[in-house]
Protein backbone atom coordinates (compact mmCIF):
# COMPACT_ATOMS: atom_id res chain seq x y z
CA UNK A 1 0.00 0.00 0.00
CA UNK A 2 1.42 3.45 -0.63
CA UNK A 3 2.04 5.46 2.39
CA UNK A 4 -0.02 8.22 3.68
CA UNK A 5 2.31 11.13 2.44
CA UNK A 6 1.30 10.08 -1.00
CA UNK A 7 -2.46 11.02 0.08
CA UNK A 8 -1.60 14.55 1.49
CA UNK A 9 1.56 14.85 -1.57
CA UNK A 10 0.94 13.50 -4.20
CA UNK A 11 2.87 15.88 -6.48
CA UNK A 12 5.91 15.42 -4.06
CA UNK A 13 6.55 12.24 -6.14
CA UNK A 14 8.30 15.30 -8.81
CA UNK A 15 11.10 16.09 -6.34
CA UNK A 16 11.57 12.75 -5.15
CA UNK A 17 12.44 9.44 -6.83
CA UNK A 18 9.21 7.88 -7.54
CA UNK A 19 9.99 4.71 -5.55
CA UNK A 20 10.82 6.75 -2.44
CA UNK A 21 7.18 8.57 -2.98
CA UNK A 22 5.90 4.90 -3.85
CA UNK A 23 7.85 2.48 -1.49
CA UNK A 24 5.14 -0.15 -1.41
CA UNK A 25 4.10 -0.24 -4.94
CA UNK A 26 7.39 -0.55 -5.94
CA UNK A 27 8.24 -3.25 -3.68
CA UNK A 28 5.37 -5.13 -5.39
CA UNK A 29 6.06 -4.52 -8.98
CA UNK A 30 7.88 -7.41 -10.62
CA UNK A 31 10.75 -5.08 -12.18
CA UNK A 32 13.80 -4.42 -10.48
CA UNK A 33 13.32 -0.99 -8.97
CA UNK A 34 15.09 2.30 -9.88
CA UNK A 35 18.58 2.37 -9.60
CA UNK A 36 20.99 3.64 -6.34
CA UNK A 37 20.30 7.11 -5.66
CA UNK A 38 16.83 7.96 -8.22
CA UNK A 39 15.21 7.14 -11.02
CA UNK A 40 16.43 6.82 -14.30
CA UNK A 41 16.79 9.95 -16.07
CA UNK A 42 13.94 11.26 -18.26
CA UNK A 43 14.29 12.03 -21.67
CA UNK A 44 13.98 15.89 -22.71
CA UNK A 45 11.62 16.89 -25.14
CA UNK A 46 13.37 19.14 -27.80
CA UNK A 47 11.32 22.70 -28.05
CA UNK A 48 10.11 22.17 -31.79
CA UNK A 49 6.17 21.63 -30.97
CA UNK A 50 4.43 24.91 -31.66
CA UNK A 51 3.35 27.32 -28.84
CA UNK A 52 0.19 25.88 -27.16
CA UNK A 53 -1.65 29.39 -26.17
CA UNK A 54 -0.64 32.75 -25.43
CA UNK A 55 -1.20 33.75 -21.81
CA UNK A 56 -4.24 36.62 -21.69
CA UNK A 57 -4.70 37.30 -17.68
CA UNK A 58 -2.87 36.68 -14.54
CA UNK A 59 -5.02 36.61 -10.80
CA UNK A 60 -2.52 36.99 -7.89
CA UNK A 61 -4.19 35.50 -4.50
CA UNK A 62 -4.00 32.28 -4.19
CA UNK A 63 -1.63 31.81 -1.80
CA UNK A 64 1.93 30.55 -2.47
CA UNK A 65 2.44 26.68 -1.61
CA UNK A 66 5.32 24.82 -0.63
CA UNK A 67 7.60 22.31 -2.66
CA UNK A 68 5.80 19.71 -4.17
CA UNK A 69 2.13 20.83 -3.08
CA UNK A 70 -0.19 21.73 -5.84
CA UNK A 71 -3.47 23.30 -6.31
CA UNK A 72 -6.69 21.67 -7.58
CA UNK A 73 -8.72 23.52 -9.74
CA UNK A 74 -12.57 23.13 -11.90
CA UNK A 75 -13.47 25.72 -14.28
CA UNK A 76 -16.93 26.37 -16.29
CA UNK A 77 -18.32 29.34 -18.39
CA UNK A 78 -19.37 31.29 -14.93
CA UNK A 79 -16.69 30.21 -12.39
CA UNK A 80 -13.35 28.92 -11.81
CA UNK A 81 -12.43 27.45 -8.16
CA UNK A 82 -9.26 27.27 -7.12
CA UNK A 83 -8.32 24.30 -4.10
CA UNK A 84 -5.31 25.79 -1.70
CA UNK A 85 -4.91 22.61 0.65
CA UNK A 86 -2.40 24.63 2.21
CA UNK A 87 -4.41 27.50 3.13
CA UNK A 88 -7.90 25.57 3.85
CA UNK A 89 -9.42 27.73 1.07
CA UNK A 90 -11.46 27.32 -1.37
CA UNK A 91 -11.56 30.51 -3.89
CA UNK A 92 -14.00 31.43 -6.48
CA UNK A 93 -12.89 33.42 -9.36
CA UNK A 94 -15.05 34.94 -11.95
CA UNK A 95 -14.13 34.49 -15.60
CA UNK A 96 -15.02 37.64 -16.79
CA UNK A 97 -13.58 39.79 -14.70
CA UNK A 98 -10.69 37.87 -13.63
CA UNK A 99 -10.87 38.30 -10.34
CA UNK A 100 -11.62 36.24 -7.27
CA UNK A 101 -15.00 37.51 -5.76
CA UNK A 102 -14.78 34.42 -2.72
CA UNK A 103 -12.83 32.82 -0.49
CA UNK A 104 -14.17 30.05 1.51
CA UNK A 105 -13.14 28.48 4.26
CA UNK A 106 -13.36 24.73 3.47
CA UNK A 107 -10.52 22.47 5.24
CA UNK A 108 -6.96 21.24 5.15
CA UNK A 109 -5.31 18.91 2.89
CA UNK A 110 -4.45 18.14 -0.66
CA UNK A 111 -7.97 16.77 -1.82
CA UNK A 112 -9.71 17.45 -4.57
CA UNK A 113 -12.74 19.34 -6.22
CA UNK A 114 -16.13 18.45 -8.05
CA UNK A 115 -19.06 20.37 -9.75
CA UNK A 116 -22.28 19.30 -9.36
CA UNK A 117 -25.57 21.19 -10.09
CA UNK A 118 -25.69 23.66 -7.66
CA UNK A 119 -22.62 23.14 -5.79
CA UNK A 120 -18.75 22.57 -5.38
CA UNK A 121 -17.72 19.49 -3.42
CA UNK A 122 -14.74 19.20 -1.74
CA UNK A 123 -12.29 16.92 -0.12
CA UNK A 124 -10.31 18.12 2.89
CA UNK A 125 -8.56 14.91 3.64
CA UNK A 126 -6.32 15.99 6.45
CA UNK A 127 -9.65 16.96 8.27
CA UNK A 128 -11.32 14.17 7.38
CA UNK A 129 -13.70 15.39 5.85
CA UNK A 130 -16.16 16.29 2.79
CA UNK A 131 -17.98 19.96 2.41
CA UNK A 132 -21.00 20.64 0.07
CA UNK A 133 -20.58 24.74 -1.27
CA UNK A 134 -23.92 26.37 -2.50
CA UNK A 135 -22.56 28.37 -5.28
CA UNK A 136 -25.12 31.18 -5.27
CA UNK A 137 -23.90 31.78 -1.74
CA UNK A 138 -20.45 30.62 -2.02
CA UNK A 139 -21.14 29.17 1.72
CA UNK A 140 -20.30 25.72 3.35
CA UNK A 141 -23.98 24.19 3.41
CA UNK A 142 -22.79 20.29 4.40
CA UNK A 143 -20.06 18.78 6.18
CA UNK A 144 -19.77 14.99 6.17
CA UNK A 145 -17.19 14.19 8.50
CA UNK A 146 -17.66 9.95 8.43
CA UNK A 147 -14.39 9.65 6.64
CA UNK A 148 -10.39 8.27 7.36
CA UNK A 149 -8.88 10.84 7.75
CA UNK A 150 -6.13 10.97 5.27
CA UNK A 151 -7.72 8.62 3.23
CA UNK A 152 -10.14 10.30 0.99
CA UNK A 153 -8.54 11.45 -1.92
CA UNK A 154 -10.76 11.66 -5.80
CA UNK A 155 -14.26 13.00 -6.10
CA UNK A 156 -16.26 13.28 -8.52
CA UNK A 157 -20.02 13.93 -9.40
CA UNK A 158 -22.72 12.32 -11.04
CA UNK A 159 -26.23 13.64 -11.74
CA UNK A 160 -27.81 11.70 -8.95
CA UNK A 161 -24.07 10.63 -6.50
CA UNK A 162 -21.07 12.48 -5.39
CA UNK A 163 -18.22 9.59 -5.43
CA UNK A 164 -15.06 9.42 -3.22
CA UNK A 165 -12.19 7.65 -3.25
CA UNK A 166 -11.32 5.72 0.27
CA UNK A 167 -7.41 4.89 -0.91
CA UNK A 168 -5.99 2.89 1.97
CA UNK A 169 -9.09 0.81 2.24
CA UNK A 170 -9.91 0.31 -0.98
CA UNK A 171 -13.12 1.57 -1.26
CA UNK A 172 -15.44 3.88 -3.34
CA UNK A 173 -17.99 5.51 -1.46
CA UNK A 174 -21.12 6.82 -3.03
CA UNK A 175 -22.55 10.00 -1.04
CA UNK A 176 -26.51 10.74 -1.67
CA UNK A 177 -26.61 14.63 -2.60
CA UNK A 178 -30.37 14.32 -1.20
CA UNK A 179 -29.12 13.35 2.37
CA UNK A 180 -25.86 14.46 2.66
CA UNK A 181 -24.64 11.13 3.90
CA UNK A 182 -22.88 8.20 2.51
CA UNK A 183 -25.20 6.02 0.73
CA UNK A 184 -22.66 2.98 0.14
CA UNK A 185 -19.16 1.60 0.18
CA UNK A 186 -18.08 -0.38 -2.80
CA UNK A 187 -15.15 -2.94 -2.03
CA UNK A 188 -12.49 -4.07 -3.62
CA UNK A 189 -10.78 -1.40 -5.82
CA UNK A 190 -7.65 -1.52 -5.43
CA UNK A 191 -6.16 1.88 -4.37
CA UNK A 192 -8.16 4.50 -6.02
CA UNK A 193 -6.17 7.59 -7.23
CA UNK A 194 -8.79 8.70 -9.67
CA UNK A 195 -12.80 9.09 -10.30
CA UNK A 196 -14.40 10.58 -13.14
CA UNK A 197 -18.16 10.37 -14.48
CA UNK A 198 -19.05 10.43 -18.09
CA UNK A 199 -20.54 8.78 -21.13
CA UNK A 200 -23.21 7.47 -18.09
CA UNK A 201 -20.88 5.83 -16.21
CA UNK A 202 -18.47 6.05 -13.05
CA UNK A 203 -15.15 5.58 -14.23
CA UNK A 204 -11.98 4.59 -11.65
CA UNK A 205 -8.07 4.36 -11.89
CA UNK A 206 -7.04 1.51 -9.21
CA UNK A 207 -3.90 2.17 -8.78
CA UNK A 208 -2.80 -1.02 -7.07
CA UNK A 209 -3.69 -3.18 -10.13
CA UNK A 210 -0.69 -3.95 -12.15
CA UNK A 211 -2.96 -6.23 -14.88
CA UNK A 212 -6.11 -3.66 -15.57
CA UNK A 213 -5.87 -0.45 -14.04
CA UNK A 214 -9.34 1.04 -14.87
CA UNK A 215 -13.04 0.19 -13.81
CA UNK A 216 -16.04 1.37 -15.26
CA UNK A 217 -18.84 1.11 -12.98
CA UNK A 218 -22.83 1.23 -13.50
CA UNK A 219 -24.05 4.69 -11.07
CA UNK A 220 -27.10 3.42 -10.84
CA UNK A 221 -26.67 -0.71 -9.82
CA UNK A 222 -22.79 0.41 -8.52
CA UNK A 223 -21.83 -2.53 -10.65
CA UNK A 224 -18.34 -2.94 -13.06
CA UNK A 225 -19.52 -3.03 -16.24
CA UNK A 226 -15.82 -3.11 -17.58
CA UNK A 227 -12.31 -3.62 -16.75
CA UNK A 228 -10.04 -2.05 -19.03
CA UNK A 229 -6.50 -2.80 -19.38
CA UNK A 230 -4.20 0.42 -19.49
CA UNK A 231 -1.26 -1.50 -18.28
CA UNK A 232 -0.26 -2.10 -22.26
CA UNK A 233 1.63 -4.83 -20.32
CA UNK A 234 4.64 -2.85 -19.00
CA UNK A 235 3.72 -2.50 -14.97
CA UNK A 236 1.82 0.91 -15.79
CA UNK A 237 -0.37 1.95 -13.64
CA UNK A 238 -3.79 3.93 -13.46
CA UNK A 239 -3.49 7.11 -11.64
CA UNK A 240 -6.22 9.54 -13.20
CA UNK A 241 -8.53 9.75 -15.53
CA UNK A 242 -11.08 12.20 -17.09
CA UNK A 243 -14.23 11.19 -18.89
CA UNK A 244 -15.72 13.20 -21.94
CA UNK A 245 -18.94 12.82 -24.28
CA UNK A 246 -16.68 10.61 -27.23
CA UNK A 247 -13.55 9.66 -25.39
CA UNK A 248 -12.15 8.73 -21.67
CA UNK A 249 -8.46 9.85 -21.30
CA UNK A 250 -6.32 7.85 -18.38
CA UNK A 251 -2.91 8.68 -17.30
CA UNK A 252 -0.66 5.91 -16.15
CA UNK A 253 2.54 6.02 -15.23
CA UNK A 254 5.56 3.30 -13.91
CA UNK A 255 6.35 3.37 -10.14
CA UNK A 256 9.99 2.48 -11.25
CA UNK A 257 10.99 5.13 -13.97
CA UNK A 258 9.96 8.78 -14.07
CA UNK A 259 9.89 8.83 -17.99
CA UNK A 260 7.22 6.48 -18.23
CA UNK A 261 3.84 8.72 -18.13
CA UNK A 262 1.33 7.44 -20.64
CA UNK A 263 -1.78 9.50 -21.70
CA UNK A 264 -4.20 6.55 -23.50
CA UNK A 265 -7.67 7.01 -24.95
CA UNK A 266 -10.37 4.63 -24.55
CA UNK A 267 -13.46 4.71 -26.80
CA UNK A 268 -16.35 4.52 -24.44
CA UNK A 269 -18.18 2.35 -26.89
CA UNK A 270 -16.10 -0.77 -26.93
CA UNK A 271 -13.78 0.01 -23.88
CA UNK A 272 -10.77 -0.39 -25.55
CA UNK A 273 -7.44 1.66 -25.80
CA UNK A 274 -7.65 3.66 -29.05
CA UNK A 275 -4.41 5.41 -28.56
CA UNK A 276 -1.41 5.75 -26.45
CA UNK A 277 1.07 8.90 -26.07
CA UNK A 278 3.66 9.20 -24.07
CA UNK A 279 4.18 12.30 -22.07
CA UNK A 280 7.61 12.27 -20.29
CA UNK A 281 8.03 14.03 -16.83
CA UNK A 282 4.25 15.07 -16.30
CA UNK A 283 2.18 15.23 -12.97
CA UNK A 284 0.14 11.58 -12.94
CA UNK A 285 -2.21 12.64 -10.94
CA UNK A 286 -3.46 15.79 -12.60
CA UNK A 287 -4.55 16.79 -15.69
CA UNK A 288 -7.23 18.38 -17.50
CA UNK A 289 -9.51 17.79 -21.11
CA UNK A 290 -12.19 19.02 -23.09
CA UNK A 291 -13.13 18.82 -27.07
CA UNK A 292 -10.02 20.94 -28.28
CA UNK A 293 -7.63 19.16 -26.41
CA UNK A 294 -5.74 17.23 -23.35
CA UNK A 295 -3.83 19.53 -21.19
CA UNK A 296 -0.86 17.81 -18.82
CA UNK A 297 2.54 19.84 -17.40
CA UNK A 298 5.75 18.80 -16.42
CA UNK A 299 6.47 21.27 -13.13
CA UNK A 300 10.04 19.93 -12.82
CA UNK A 301 11.04 21.23 -16.81
CA UNK A 302 7.90 24.08 -16.16
CA UNK A 303 5.95 22.90 -19.42
CA UNK A 304 2.41 22.96 -20.51
CA UNK A 305 1.58 20.33 -23.31
CA UNK A 306 -1.33 20.26 -25.49
CA UNK A 307 -2.37 16.61 -26.49
CA UNK A 308 -4.71 16.98 -29.79
CA UNK A 309 -8.16 14.62 -29.87
CA UNK A 310 -8.43 14.36 -33.21
CA UNK A 311 -4.96 13.36 -33.96
CA UNK A 312 -3.88 11.71 -30.65
CA UNK A 313 -0.25 12.83 -30.47
CA UNK A 314 1.47 16.25 -28.40
CA UNK A 315 0.74 19.13 -30.44
CA UNK A 316 1.92 21.82 -28.61
CA UNK A 317 3.64 23.17 -25.23
CA UNK A 318 4.44 26.37 -23.62
CA UNK A 319 6.65 27.03 -20.84
CA UNK A 320 5.21 28.10 -17.46
CA UNK A 321 7.67 28.25 -14.41
CA UNK A 322 6.57 26.71 -10.89
CA UNK A 323 3.35 24.66 -12.53
CA UNK A 324 0.89 23.21 -10.01
CA UNK A 325 -2.90 22.55 -11.30
CA UNK A 326 -4.43 22.89 -14.30
CA UNK A 327 -8.35 22.63 -15.46
CA UNK A 328 -10.29 23.98 -18.85
CA UNK A 329 -12.87 26.23 -19.03
CA UNK A 330 -14.87 29.55 -20.35
CA UNK A 331 -12.72 29.10 -23.54
CA UNK A 332 -9.40 28.84 -22.08
CA UNK A 333 -6.76 27.00 -20.02
CA UNK A 334 -6.05 27.88 -15.94
CA UNK A 335 -2.68 26.67 -14.28
CA UNK A 336 -1.72 27.32 -11.02
CA UNK A 337 2.05 28.93 -10.24
CA UNK A 338 3.09 27.06 -6.56
CA UNK A 339 5.64 29.96 -6.79
CA UNK A 340 3.93 33.09 -6.46
CA UNK A 341 0.82 32.11 -6.05
CA UNK A 342 -0.88 32.79 -9.21
CA UNK A 343 -3.25 31.43 -11.46
CA UNK A 344 -2.60 32.24 -14.99
CA UNK A 345 -5.29 32.43 -18.01
CA UNK A 346 -4.02 30.97 -21.27
CA UNK A 347 -5.98 30.79 -24.86
CA UNK A 348 -5.75 28.07 -26.51
CA UNK A 349 -4.04 28.42 -30.00
CA UNK A 350 -6.30 27.75 -32.72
Amino acid sequence: MLPQKLLRRRLALLALPLCAVVAAACSSSSGSGAPPGGASPRPTIAPTLPAAGTVSATISGLGVLPPGHGYKIVASDTAVWVLNGDSGNLLRIDPGTNTIVATIPVGFGLGDIAFAPGAVWVVAPSDGKIVRVDVQTNRVVATIREMPQENIQAIAASPDAVWVSDFAEDTLLRIDPHTNTVAARLPHTLGITGVSYGVGSVWVCDHHSETQGLLRLDPQTNRVLATIDVSAGKGILCSSVVTLDQATWALSFNNDVRSSALLERIDPATNQVQATIPVPGVVPFDFAADARGVWLFDPEAGILYRADPQSNRLVGQLARPDLAGVAVGAGSVWVGNAHDGTLVRITPAP
